[in-house]
């Protein structure tokens, strides 16, 4: 059942929360129904993993389009401007997927995509070697987007023209020498050696990076390697097909994350709301028809630092979650096998671990585990400022067999006075509306209401009207609190395991425009 309105030309899919929530599967179940003819990753890099499963088969991806495995039907999977590639790291992936029997025929990279360079991944990993760490990938990410910003960085079209690629390289490099020495050589050596980097391939004893190396090695990716006849004018292509083709824009990380919107330091550094990915992908705001928010609930995941006012146990309680089980003598091969049972342990520590474990809140792209909370409809509510009404569930097959469900409707501030806009917030003070300033958001203590949980399974399940009635009370809630419109609810890692509210959202279009009466009535 497709769930994109017919009229629907450029199709966005963001995440309303902190990334992490299932938009690989999203995008992969629309590209099926609505045949797109492209999809667009227009921002992020391969700082983040989108996982797609049918059929029994497993797919991640991190820089590549999740469209890439609708390769073979014609459908264009586009790497745009805004976005930030490792070609290290895509060779790996493409050589992954060509592994998997998928084809390439309509890969595109921007000549505008930004290229994170060995300098920029050395430096991001120096930075969170320090104790004030954002908790980042360690990807280079925050260093290649600081070089676009400060006009020192290059792109893909850059590495096209050798000679062009070796000036900026040069430039590019100089001030951040200054900055390596800075840092102790014993780490910098134990980087410079990390399978990331190659394994030491650019590493210089005495010049930290062997810029010949560099220039050897990128220029051939791109001239021995697949990737010279995959670099193109994409802007120029998306644009003069907009209103004639249908075009998907692919979201990375989540709009609480957004590098202006977000929870700011603690964030990434693009943007991820709509505005952010037509921009990243060459196109007008105003050219995307219909907006997508995926929102995992009725548990929310957050990776890395950062405030995170509904985590269970407390602030980075899963870093303890090793410990509590060796002090409670539990066999972490156990909590699968008894789900009912640590999902509703009454260590919360021990109940976050188990929920990851359950749903597999791992991060695709660094293994590392994600920190898990209740829903907050705060936070939710700030999210749909951006991305408007229209959300997609995911995951609430985690939590079958979990007796108790909060869902965090408002905060408590618990610090010190503090001047914000044109207010003081003081101590006690009743916040119901999202202050992503990290001083504000991290001494907010969440205001729940407590929903009874169920106890069948639902990853079968076909049709909304057969959900488990204690979960439909938590979507109706949460629909009536934040005037959400639930276009589609996935209940598993498979594409065929989705439930598409089409019904409720056929009856809107046909308030909306009348004319599309008998086109919901026959579709």
């Amino acid at each position: 059942m497709n769930l994109v309105p017919r009229d629907a030309k450029v199709v966005a899919v963001v995440c309303n929360q902190f990334g992490d929530t299932g938009k690989g599967k999203v995008v992969d179940y629309i590209t099926n129904y609505w045949n797109p003819k492209y999809v667009v990753r227009p921002c992020g890099a391969d700082n983040a993993g989108h996982t797609m499963e049918y059929g029994g088969k497993k797919i991640v991806t991190h820089i590549i389009p999740s469209g890439i495995i609708h390769d073979s039907v014609g459908v264009k999977s586009v790497v745009g401007m805004g976005a930030a590639v490792n070609l290290i790291t895509a060779k790996k992936e493409l050589k992954a997927l060509i592994g998997a029997g998928i084809s390439m025929n309509g890969l595109m990279f921007s000549v505008g995509a930004k290229m994170i360079l060995p300098q920029h991944i050395l430096l991001d990993r120096l930075r969170e070697s320090r104790s004030d760490k954002i908790g980042t990938t360690g990807r280079g990410v925050g260093p290649v987007y600081s070089d676009h910003v400060a006009r020192i960085g290059l792109t893909l079209g850059d590495l096209q023209n050798k000679d062009m690629f070796v000036k900026k390289l040069i430039k590019n490099m100089e001030e951040k020498f200054v900055i390596f020495r800075s840092f102790n050589p014993a780490l910098i050596k134990k980087i410079m050696f990390q399978d990331v980097l190659c394994d030491g391939c650019f590493y210089d004893e005495q010049n930290i990076i062997n810029i010949d190396a560099v220039i050897e090695y990128y220029c051939e990716l791109l001239f021995k390697y697949v990737f010279k006849d995959m670099i193109y004018e994409t802007e120029k292509e998306l644009k003069s097909v907009v209103g004639k083709e249908k075009i998907l824009l692919e979201g990375a990380q989540g709009i609480l994350l957004d590098i202006d919107e977000g929870t700011y330091p603690f964030v990434t550094s693009s943007s991820c709301s709509p505005s952010g990915l037509a921009r990243g992908a060459g196109l007008r705001e105003e050219d995307v028809d219909f907006v997508l928010g995926v929102v995992k609930a009725p548990y929310m995941t957050r990776v890395g630092s950062g405030p995170f006012p509904t985590e269970i146990g407390g602030v980075n309680a899963i870093s303890q979650y090793e410990n509590e089980l060796n002090t409670h003598s539990i066999d972490p091969k156990s909590i699968k096998e008894n789900k009912n049972v640590f999902l509703n342990y009454k260590n919360h520590i021990i109940q976050a671990g188990a929920i990851g474990v359950v749903g597999n809140e791992f991060g695709a792209t660094t293994g590392r585990p994600r920190r898990i909370g209740w829903l907050d409809l705060v936070a939710l509510k700030y999210s749909m400022i951006f991305s408007g009404k229209n959300i997609i569930i995911t995951k609430p097959d985690v939590l079958s067999g979990c007796e108790q469900i909060p869902i965090c409707i408002g905060y408590v501030y618990k610090g010190k006075d503090v001047f914000y806009g044109n207010k003081t917030i003081k101590n006690g003070d009743k916040i119901d509306y999202m202050i992503t300033k990290q001083e504000i958001l991290e001494n907010c203590v969440p205001e729940y209401v407590f929903f009874p949980g169920w106890y069948e399974e639902i990853s079968e399940v076909k049709k909304y009207k057969k959900l488990p009635k204690e979960l439909k009370v938590i979507l109706e809630f949460i629909k009536r609190e934040t005037g959400a419109k639930i276009i589609m609810i996935s209940v598993g890692p498979d594409r065929d395991q989705t439930i598409v509210c089409w019904f409720l959202f056929a009856i809107v279009r046909i308030l909306k425009r009348g004319s599309d009466i008998f086109y919901w009535i026959f579709h």
